[in-house]
């Protein structure tokens, strides 16, 4: 590559590596490189090529993040890199002359390197270049980072992880393939380029209050483990905007491991309710916010050598009658089982379709059952991305748009969109008078009933609290009119009743995220 020219190589990978070019400026001109692809974006171009030497077979991915835009991700196969900078500079906002120093280090070291790549002295630190973007007059960030090595020393982001998890789903579901560990080794082979939907100052305000147990407790469960968690963002299109897999500071340790958002395996106690009972009642006419009914359990035989079901946190039914609203907003468990129960008419399948194809929600076929559906006592559980998007038609006027990470997928090398959730279609879940009434009655949860703590000061909040019997786990869901989110609290290997029974997951979600959306809150409204 000519040393004038203001290309700036980030990486090189296997048989092709991708830099970035101002425009209008220089041209590739290397013996051993062929341009592959050229896309532009912003006041700069990204350039594929093609190295023709193969270099050792390694998984890579290039990052370009730019404030307040998507993130893109490109995949080639195999890594070298010539750059050693602190990964910090990506964490910390540096003060424009701070980077303009940066920038002017590196595009010297940059163009060395681009002129005479030793292929015998590469390190295992990422490539981290700042370009300013003179329209915005921001810094975008062009990050370069293995994926493959599990034991790499470098860090993939919990957003990465997703994406990574969602693409490999997709290519494995969609080419037939076995396993997700065969969708990951084929999105390796190279040839596309993913662009993610994470909104930068979401997720750097998510990656700050997961960083510790700050906001967490910190009493060991009866495994001698921390407590866990995982949150999600996303807004009423789909869009990922910042999500966390763990609690702590993320480590190579924590690569390709287990994804507590995308995953899930857990039970989310009440807060399946409004996706499954209430929400399937409502859209069919079976009661409105004010319907009364009494608080009794099961007629006895219901549920074979179980006596008395169920029963409600607080102890034995009260044997009051009650609005259908109080049962909802304070958790109590006798009235979602008496709908399903039906007067001895189950309509257990009805609402386990209801939840699985309207609200497609995550249950397995042994879900389709009272304790599932009605205390959320779950085989499994979904995991807070599939929970939070089961939700959204409640703050969306009923309409349903899948969640991804994923803004849009592209082939290298012919530009063809293979993946484009910039331009979809929404389902119409439920009637937009449903998602009126379940959203009122969400709205009141937050207003007088579990979830009062996560009362926001400007913004609307309606949201649903959950807690599992034996105290494991808890789970929060929190919509207002810009973002639907949802959280997951619980240990991973043992427990300790004492430790989630003090915890106040609404006022976790306030101090995670809540207060966040309360100062960026656009003005709008819930649909009317």
């Amino acid at each position: 590559m000519n040393k004038n020219d203001l290309y700036r190589a980030i990486g090189n990978i296997d048989d092709e590596y991708t830099v970035v070019k101002r425009r209008n400026n220089g041209t590739v001109n290397h013996e051993n490189i062929e341009v592959v692809n050229e896309a532009e974006g912003g006041n700069a171009m990204v350039v594929s090529v093609r190295r023709r030497k193969i270099l050792p077979h390694l998984l890579a991915a290039v990052l370009i993040l730019a404030v307040g835009v998507s993130v893109a991700v490109a995949v080639g196969t195999g890594l070298q890199k010539d750059n050693d900078i602190n990964d910090e500079t990506i964490q910390n906002e540096e003060t424009a002359d701070e980077n303009e120093e940066m920038i002017e280090k590196n595009q010297d070291e940059d163009i060395q390197n681009e002129d005479t790549p030793d292929e015998n002295n590469m390190n295992d630190q990422a490539s981290c270049i700042y370009e300013m973007n003179p329209d915005t007059g921001e810094y975008e960030i062009v990050f370069v980072c293995p994926y493959g090595n599990r034991t790499t020393d470098e860090v993939i982001p919990w957003s990465v992880e997703t994406a990574l998890n969602e693409i490999s789903d997709y290519l494995m579901e969609t080419n037939n393939l076995d396993t997700r560990d065969e969708g990951t080794a084929m999105f390796a082979d190279g040839g596309y380029r993913l662009y993610l939907t994470t909104d930068r100052k979401i997720q750097a305000h998510l990656d700050d209050g997961y960083k510790d147990w700050y906001y967490f407790p910190e009493s060991l469960s009866d495994e001698g483990q921390m407590i866990q968690s995982a949150f999600v963002v996303m807004d009423y299109e789909g869009h990922i905007l910042g999500v966390e897999g763990k609690i702590g500071e993320k480590t190579a340790e924590d690569n390709r491991g287990f994804n507590f958002a995308y995953e899930g395996g857990r039970q989310i106690g009440s807060a399946i309710t409004p996706v499954t009972v209430y929400g399937y009642a409502v859209e069919n006419g079976l009661l409105t916010p004010e319907t009364e009914f009494y608080d009794e359990p099961l007629p006895l035989g219901t549920i074979p050598d179980v006596d008395y079901w169920p029963r409600n946190f607080d102890g034995a039914p009260s044997g009051g009658y009650y609005p259908a609203k109080y049962f909802f907003k304070q958790s109590i468990n006798t009235l979602p089982a008496q709908i399903l129960y039906n007067n001895g008419n189950s309509l257990v399948e009805e609402i386990y379709d209801f939840a699985t194809k309207k609200l497609h929600l995550d249950l397995e076929p042994e879900d389709a059952d009272y304790a599932p559906l009605a205390m959320g006592w779950t085989n499994l559980g979904p995991g807070v991305i599939n929970l939070a998007n089961a939700y959204m038609p409640y703050g969306n006027g009923g309409r349903y748009y899948k969640a991804s990470i994923i803004s849009r997928l592209e082939d290298a090398e012919t530009g063809e969109i293979l993946i484009d959730n910039e331009n979809r279609d929404y389902e119409q879940a439920v009637s937009e008078e449903t998602a009126y009434i379940m959203n009122d009655m969400l709205s009141e949860v937050i207003r007088n009933g579990t979830g009062t703590a996560a009362s926001l000061e400007n913004a609307p909040v309606a949201g649903k609290t959950g807690a599992v019997e034996d105290w494991r786990d808890l789970t929060f869901v929190g919509l207002t009119p810009d973002y639907v989110s949802a959280m997951w609290i619980g240990y991973d290997l043992g427990g300790n009743s004492w430790a989630i029974e003090s915890a106040n997951s609404s006022a976790i979600w306030k101090n995670v995220f809540g207060d966040y959306a309360d100062e960026n809150w656009s003005g709008a409204s819930f649909p009317k």
